[in-house]
């Protein structure tokens, strides 16, 4: 079954102050590191961005970069930033792949074996899987049907924008990550700068 990967990397970043995509983690940018932990998961990978000015500020260098080829950039096909779910629309609408996994790019940490575990718990079923870690659940860490493209437009043309709170209202599964590891939240999310330091902080762990 095709697997086509997301990273979702169109939000405005307000909290980091510049773009989080961009932002440099152990010499390498956060974008890069969401490429590199993706790319053996999936067959292809698609890079949400909003707008054509956010999509080509990113450096040619990282498309591609991994074991996929031909990895792409994706815009939102609506105007204003919608969040997430428009991203999840515009990547299910440019794959040809029965499901869609989603990642945030600000998420430098998330399980090598996501994609594998995600579908493992809805194979044979057209069920969205969300990640959780010590019972949080992390909606934009989720494998997407295809099926759910319909959904999903539904949602944005009532202005529906949650993420988390529609998941809640539609049959899904939750996938429990926290036997990974005790020490760290595979989905820890880079929003500050002293998020930057404590991510650091996380990879000192993991080379030890």
């Amino acid at each position: 079954m095709a697997i086509a990967g997301l990273i979702l990397a169109g939000g405005r970043s307000q909290r980091m102050g510049s773009d989080k995509a961009l932002m440099t983690l152990a010499g390498r940018p956060l974008l890069s590191h969401a490429i590199t932990r993706l790319a053996p998961q999936v067959s292809e990978i698609w890079i949400s961005a909003h707008g054509e000015h956010a999509a080509a500020s990113l450096p040619s260098s990282l498309v591609g970069e991994g074991r996929v080829r031909g990895a792409k950039v994706v815009v939102d096909r609506r105007p204003g930033h919608l969040g997430p779910l428009a991203g999840i629309e515009a990547g299910l609408l440019a794959t040809q792949a029965d499901w869609l996994l989603t990642v945030a790019v600000d998420v430098p940490f998330f399980p090598l074996d996501l994609a594998t575990r995600l579908y493992r718990s809805v194979q044979g079923t057209a069920l969205p899987a969300i990640a959780a870690w010590r019972g949080r659940s992390h909606p934009v860490m989720t494998l997407w049907p295809g099926q759910l493209l319909s959904w999903i437009s539904g949602e944005l043309d009532h202005n529906h924008l949650a993420l988390g709170r529609g998941l809640a209202t539609i049959p899904h599964r939750v996938v429990d990550f926290s036997h990974d590891t005790d020490r760290y939240d595979p989905f820890f999310n880079v929003n500050t700068l002293e998020d930057v330091y404590q991510a650091e902080q996380i990879i000192g762990w993991k080379v030890r």
